[in-house]
């Protein structure tokens, strides 16, 4: 049998016939080592090495978070509360409300009750006058001196009566 490279009778002290063999032989100790050795990493094929997805880090940051909630929760009610920017306030409002279980609901026409309609013919003159009066000093601008412009700004219409 003649191999594809003979070595020089000085160069190898393995005979010719068994150069092919040691050649093998360390490779094959490698791979049958490798198949029969257990991992060096600690899980098994197929298994993963982290089965909750979530790193260290998260589970420390979570628990700082945890331990500061209380803190955490005061100064958001109160920037809610104090805020001057209305952005602030807003956003600071709605996580408090969030996280307090408070949510906004749908509005339910059929669960509205009518307004009931407010006839003010009915009225006598003077019942009418002191209508306007109340209004008027409830309104921002304050009470005004003319009886026509009130009247007007009531939406009163004084040819009904």
């Amino acid at each position: 049998m003649t191999y594809p490279r003979d070595p020089a009778p000085s160069a190898s002290i393995i005979p010719p016939s068994r150069v092919l063999e040691a050649e093998l032989i360390p490779a094959a100790r490698k791979s049958i080592a490798k198949a029969i050795a257990p991992p060096r990493h600690g899980w098994q094929p197929g298994k993963s090495g982290n089965p909750g997805g979530l790193s260290k880090l998260y589970h420390q940051v979570r628990r700082r978070f945890q331990a500061a909630s209380e803190e955490i929760a005061a100064s958001l009610i109160e920037l809610a509360l104090t805020a001057e920017d209305e952005r602030v306030k807003s956003v600071c409002l709605i996580a408090c409300l969030d996280r307090a279980g408070i949510r906004p609901i749908d509005h339910d026409p059929s669960l509205t009750a009518e307004r009931p309609v407010i006839d003010v013919s009915r009225l006598t003159d003077q019942q009418r006058q002191q209508l306007r009066d109340l209004l008027a000093a409830m309104s921002p601008d304050g009470p005004k001196s003319d009886a026509s412009e009130q009247s007007g700004a009531l939406g009163v219409d004084e040819s009904a009566r």
